[in-house]
This record gives structure tokens, sequence and C-alpha cells, in this order.
């Protein structure tokens, strides 16, 4: 092998490097840092919701507030109000 083609050889694989690998690279790193910020934001969002006390939907998965879809049509004995999932047995 010649010295021109070891150059070709080694500048091809520059190249490759540079357009092929590294942009493969920081696109999973970027998605990795957007995995770990949506687990944290919903983390701190119902660590958040815990500390308010409210009870939590089984339902629709809402914590009894205004974007529950039962809020304000539910009663004091719907499972959305005691935040039962449907079909759960109350112990008391």
């Amino acid at each position: 092998m010649t010295i021109f083609d070891a150059n070709c050889l080694y500048v091809l694989k520059c190249l490759a490097l540079v357009f092929l690998v590294a942009p493969c690279v920081l696109f999973a790193g970027g998605m990795l840092i957007c995995l770990l910020m949506w687990c944290g934001l919903h983390i701190t969002r119902a660590m958040h919701l815990r500390r308010l006390g409210l009870p939590r939907c089984g339902r629709c998965r809402y914590w009894a507030t205004v974007q529950c879809p039962l809020y304000g049509h539910n009663t004091p004995s719907d499972f959305c109000s005691r935040g039962e999932k449907r079909g759960e047995k109350r112990g008391d």
C-alpha cells in the first residue's frame, strides 16, 4: 500500500467518524438527557403533589385536581375522591 492509499484510507476513516459516529453519539446523549429530565420532572411533580396531601385519583391518574374529569362531579363515596382504583374494596 502506498502512502497515498494509506492517507486516503485515513481520511475516509476520519470523515466516517465525524459524519456518522459523532452525530449518533450526540443524538443518543441528547435522548438520554431528555429521558432523565422527563423522569425527574414526573418524580418531582409526584413528590410535590404528595406533600400537598391530595388523594390520588385511581381512575384518571390525576390527583383530585381540576384536571380530573370527575372534578366537581364526584361524591364523597366515589372511588375517585377516595383515591382508590375501581373495583378495590375499602378496608374500613
